[in-house]
């Protein structure tokens, strides 16, 4: 429990018994443990588990991993997850689905759900967390005209001192252009943004790419 972010365990070649439950990792990796017997990785960010050369584990338990995603459009390239993770090794999607090593999400609004074959026999759920990606701030998975009249809202709010109402991830996502504010300038740039989506038959760039490039 006390929230390691990273944990190198390739020079322990010995270690037979490994506790790192209710921690902040994103990756671990066994290649180098072929002695590994006992593993409790619970808890942390984990989008698989890899013990194909862990032979002589007896004790496997990692529940309740959740690592977290940002979507564009409703869609999630499962490359960008962490070296190792495999999409053939994945199975029983919930509230997604996958082709092409491409995840279309059904609700942004819902964490994304899977078995993994961790290798040796050895499954287990996990978790994708959907991040509200900057722009969209209703986090259906769509930029667009409503996103940039929850912002107007937001702001009109605000500018007579009252709660717009939103969460800490909506905020990060209505300031489009990261200049620590959230007004008529960011709803202005959401329409934008949608009205290029709208109209563009090109590769689609995202909030964050547009924004760099106008």
């Amino acid at each position: 429990d006390n929230q390691i972010k990273k944990l190198d365990v390739s020079k322990n070649t010995k270690l037979t018994h490994l506790k790192c439950s209710n921690n902040q990792l994103t990756r671990l990796d066994l290649s180098k443990n072929t002695e590994l017997t006992d593993l409790y990785c619970d808890g942390n960010q984990l989008a698989f588990v890899d013990v194909i050369k862990n032979n002589q584990l007896s004790t496997f338990s990692c529940s309740y991993n959740t690592y977290a995603i940002t979507a564009e459009n409703n869609t999630f390239n499962l490359s960008r997850l962490p070296k190792g993770f495999n999409a053939s090794n994945a199975f029983d999607w919930s509230n997604g689905t996958v082709k092409d090593n491409i995840l279309t999400i059904e609700n942004a609004s819902l964490k994304v759900k899977y078995k993994y074959d961790c290798g040796n026999n050895r499954f287990d759920e996990f978790e994708l967390s959907i991040i509200f990606p900057t722009g969209d701030v209703n986090n259906d998975g769509t930029i667009d005209s409503i996103d940039a009249s929850s912002v107007l809202a937001y702001y009109a709010m605000i500018s007579t001192n009252q709660d717009g109402g939103y969460d800490e991830e909506q905020k990060l996502a209505a300031d489009v252009n990261h200049d620590g504010l959230i007004n008529a300038v960011d709803a202005s740039n959401i329409l934008s943004y949608y009205a290029y989506v709208s109209t563009t038959k090109e590769d689609i760039m995202s909030m964050e790419e547009y924004m760099k490039k106008n």
